[in-house]
């Protein structure tokens, strides 16, 4: 993806920081308090990690939510508003600024690897995704989990930009930004591409009408 999109996403999420911390804060997605949210718990707590990276962690709930007294987990972003209200809040997590672009040129830290690394809806490119996603691959143990939620795509839409105009947010945002949606094939074939393998495609469903809300993938490397 040119660099210009990659810009332009993290723009719009340093113009809109405050806003989203009011969204979280309030819990005005409806999604996320039906079922998104403990879906992604729930699948970090099968693997019972010790240690947690929270990539695009942004004001920390995530890291909150999975923090324990055993388990240490560090929530990175780029945008450090969001990083700085993660920190404020507490609650046993550490915190850092760090964009994808740091990732994807090895300018994180020497940490040690992590048994799982999650992203929650915060991955928003196409091409430079696996870039990054790669990147990560000797931050992982052997046998450690990468954790993806993202938004799903019916059957009938095809992968592409979307520019995401916030219209459903109670709060207003002021930047719009472009947003890649993949559809569940190309997410499988990136995947394999990239030498990683799948050990779960789950979808989450909505409780009560089971609309389709996101999809968690559960990636490995491929040895």
């Amino acid at each position: 993806m040119p660099g210009s999109l990659s810009d332009e996403i993290l723009s719009s999420w340093q113009a809109n920081s405050q806003s989203w911390i009011t969204t979280i804060d309030q819990n005005e997605i409806i999604s996320r308090q039906l079922a998104t949210n403990d879906a992604i718990v729930t699948a970090i707590e099968q693997h019972n990690p010790s240690r947690v990276l929270d990539i695009g962690c942004g004001e920390g709930w995530l890291s909150r939510a999975i923090y324990a007294p055993h388990r240490f987990v560090i929530g990175i972003d780029g945008v450090e508003k969001l990083v700085s209200n993660a920190t404020k809040k507490g609650g046993g997590p550490a915190y850092a600024c760090f964009n994808y672009e740091d990732i994807r040129q090895g300018k994180l830290p020497s940490w040690e690897p992590f048994d799982l690394i999650v992203f929650n809806f915060a991955l928003f490119e196409d091409r430079a995704t696996f870039t990054l996603l790669n990147q990560l691959k000797q931050l992982l143990v052997p046998g450690g989990h990468l954790l993806i939620q993202t938004i799903a795509l019916p059957a009938h839409e095809f992968s592409g930009w979307r520019t995401e105009y916030w219209r459903s947010m109670k709060t207003n945002y002021p930047a719009p930004f472009p947003w890649y949606y993949r559809e569940r094939d190309e997410w499988k074939k990136d995947a394999q591409q990239n030498g990683w393998k799948i050990h779960r495609f789950t979808d989450v469903v909505h409780p009560e009408n089971k609309q389709l809300l996101s999809w968690i993938i559960e990636l490995q490397v491929a040895f």
